[in-house]
Formats: C-alpha cells, sequence, structure tokens
C-alpha cells in the first residue's frame, strides 16, 4: 500500500468518536493521534454550539493532551515548556468557561465529560447532568450541560491544537534520542 491511500485511510481512522482513545490516526499512540487531530477537534470549540456531546468530547481531548504532555512517560520528558504551558493556559480557559475546578484532576474531568458525551448520546439529558454533578464540575450538571451546549472559542486553545499537532507531527524523538522539532 503506497502514502497516498494510507493517508486518508490514517486520516479517516483520526475521526474517531473519542479522539483521545486508541486509534490510527496515531499509528497506535492515543496521544499522537489526539495531538494530530486537535485543530479540527478543539482549534475552533465554537463550532460545537448546539453539540454538548461534541464539546464535552473536545474538551476531554484537550484535557487529555494537557494531561499526557505533563506525565506521559514519552512525551512529556521531552515536550518544550512553551507547549506544555499553552496547553495549560487553554484547559485554564475552558474550564473557566464551563465552570470547571482549576484543581479538579484531569481524570475527573475526562471520566464525567464522557460520561455525560455518552448519556447525550444515548439521549438522556438526566444521567448526562448527574455526569456532570461530580466535584469537579463546579457549576453543577444543568449549567454544565447548558455551557457545552454554548461553547465559545478560546484564542489559547486555537493556539495549544495547531502547536501540540505540530508536535505530534515531529514526534517525540528520533533514533538515538536525536531531539527533534518543538522538543527540546
Amino acid at each position: 500500500m503506497n502514502r497516498r491511500t494510507l493517508l486518508p485511510l490514517l486520516f479517516l481512522a483520526a475521526c474517531s468518536a473519542d479522539p483521545a482513545a486508541n486509534y490510527l490516526g496515531g499509528v497506535g499512540d492515543p496521544v499522537a493521534g489526539a495531538a494530530l487531530s486537535a485543530p479540527s477537534t478543539f482549534g475552533d470549540l465554537s463550532k460545537y454550539q448546539g453539540d454538548p456531546a461534541g464539546a464535552a468530547r473536545a474538551v476531554v481531548q484537550l484535557e487529555f493532551l494537557t494531561d499526557a504532555f505533563e506525565n506521559n512517560p514519552v512525551w512529556a520528558p521531552q515536550a518544550n515548556p512553551i507547549l506544555q504551558g499553552q496547553l495549560q493556559q487553554a484547559e485554564a480557559s475552558v474550564r473557566q468557561q464551563l465552570g470547571i475546578g482549576a484543581g479538579a484532576p484531569a481524570q475527573d474531568v475526562i471520566d464525567g465529560l464522557r460520561a455525560a458525551a455518552q448519556a447525550i448520546d444515548d439521549g438522556s439529558n438526566q444521567r448526562a447532568q448527574l455526569a456532570l454533578s461530580a466535584p469537579a464540575f463546579t457549576a453543577g450538571g444543568a449549567e454544565t450541560l447548558r455551557r457545552l451546549s454554548n461553547m465559545r472559542s478560546t484564542t489559547m486553545a486555537s493556539v495549544a491544537a495547531q502547536a501540540v499537532s505540530q508536535a505530534a507531527m515531529e514526534g517525540p524523538s528520533g533514533p538515538g534520542g536525536r531531539r527533534m522539532g518543538t522538543f527540546r
């Protein structure tokens, strides 16, 4: 199979419902996959107006990437501190918009948002509100769900989405530990 045939297949695989999940867009690496699709997923959050499940999944991806570039044993040690700061600022701005506690553990936020998105997909706003009533969601379930339906773009999310995508294209490190691109 040649590159021209493989690239569209990888792109289609990257269109997974949950971009932070394991899939071929990152050639089996969920961090690379989520990072490569970041510009289209959370680069413009306003595209999720009226789509709270889509917005929840986009925020999951941002939370996942912010955590990965701080803690993932492959990506974090080599990540450019500027990129890490951009992701942290984007996460803080989106958390503020949604009413998510600044100090809430990323996994709690991810779990709540994934559960809410699944509940919405299943047609249960009541279950979605319940999933968004965990302590991480300081605005409460109903208000967080309303805010997910009315997402606004943030400059920081757009900047971070482009930067993390570029970092993923360059990869964590090459053969022999050689540093590449936006990695130090």
